[in-house]
């Protein structure tokens, strides 16, 4: 039988042993926070091996919360630094709340380093899986799953969301509804070399780094409509019902400045557009809604004609759009109009 030859495996083996001597990553984890002399890594730097995860940060509130232009007239207008804490953190395991504010790269707003550096050491829910580790990484799974640490700057959504864990202990974590779980490894190859020093990873549940409600399974569920009455013209008024099954007020934050708007839609039996309107359910002088309040709304809605037996209403909550934050769709419904009294 023929020798196997294991003279590029061996090459490989000794150019990874190389790379890790010299410590090429050890930048990532150098961090001054100091005035005048203050720099850290970019989370474009992250990026090139935590390729999805930096893609789905990029497309975060968090990535914009330093450059939104709204922040940023809030900052001019108030002259104050005290929000710095939450819209630029240095490292959130190691500055209490709210953390102390970064000095180097600002325009990353609440970037990989607030979670994941901490005085010099990159911290993780999990240890590294692959050939070497380019920065080793402190194991504190407890630290990541754990609601308290998006409780650092979220805190009046944090205290609504204890007060509900009280209540019902099978709450979901912050990291549950935020961050949907998805299997994957921690870093991916972008070319033959870093390829190789990523084969070898493990495929592991994990979750996303989206930090907000377009991925959110289950929403549709989180606020219970209900269509309780209708008087027909001359009237055509439309008398409907709201609850919030949220573990936390709707909108939330500290500020609540989002409003949640209701697009309420009247179709006849073949869907030929009937009647709208759009009203607000939050904000313009109404108060959020509360974790288990119900709130009874009347609404006019007035169709051309007699809408016919076996129309339909469909109920939309859409959160406003606010500075360059786009507003969204939070949940659909679908009732049958009901009969007239």
């Amino acid at each position: 039988m023929p020798e196997k030859n294991t003279f590029p495996a061996a090459l490989c083996l000794a150019a990874l042993l190389c790379l890790a001597a010299c410590s090429p990553f050890a930048h990532l984890t150098e961090a001054d926070n100091t005035l005048g002399a203050a720099h850290g890594p970019k989370a474009a730097e992250c990026g090139q091996c935590h390729i999805e995860q930096f893609d789905e940060w990029q497309h975060s509130a968090h990535a914009q919360a330093f450059v939104n232009p709204r922040f940023q007239a809030a900052l001019t207008e108030e002259g104050d630094d005290s929000c710095l804490g939450c819209h630029v953190p240095d490292s959130v395991r190691t500055n209490g709340t709210p953390p102390a504010p970064r000095s180097y790269q600002r325009e990353d707003g609440v970037s990989c380093v607030a979670c994941h550096l901490s005085q010099g050491t990159m911290i993780g829910p999990e240890p590294e899986s692959g050939l070497f580790a380019p920065h080793p990484v402190s194991v504190e799974p407890e630290f990541f799953r754990n609601s308290s640490l998006c409780g650092t700057c979220h805190t009046e959504t944090f205290s609504d969301w204890q007060a509900s864990r009280a209540a019902r202990p099978a709450t979901p974590t912050c990291q549950e509804c935020h961050m949907p779980q998805v299997v994957r490894t921690a870093t991916k190859g972008s070319n033959l070399f870093s390829n190789a020093l990523v084969a070898f990873e493990e495929s592991r549940p994990t979750r996303r780094h989206t930090f907000g409600l377009a991925h959110l399974a289950g929403l549709e569920g989180a606020m219970r409509m209900e269509v309780t009455g209708w008087q027909p013209a001359p009237l055509n008024l439309l008398q409907l019902s709201f609850t919030n099954t949220l573990s936390h007020a709707l909108p939330t934050g500290s500020f609540r400045s989002r409003q949640v708007h209701l697009l309420v839609c009247l179709y006849s039996p073949d869907r030929t557009l009937l009647a709208k309107n759009l009203v607000p359910l939050t904000g313009e002088n109404l108060e959020p809604l509360q974790t288990g309040e119900q709130r009874q709304i009347v609404i006019r809605l007035a169709p051309a004609q007699a809408p016919p037996t076996g129309s339909l209403l469909t109920l939309e909550l859409r959160l406003a759009p606010l500075g360059n934050q786009a507003g969204m769709t939070l949940a659909t419904n679908e009732f049958p109009l009901p009969h007239a009294p």
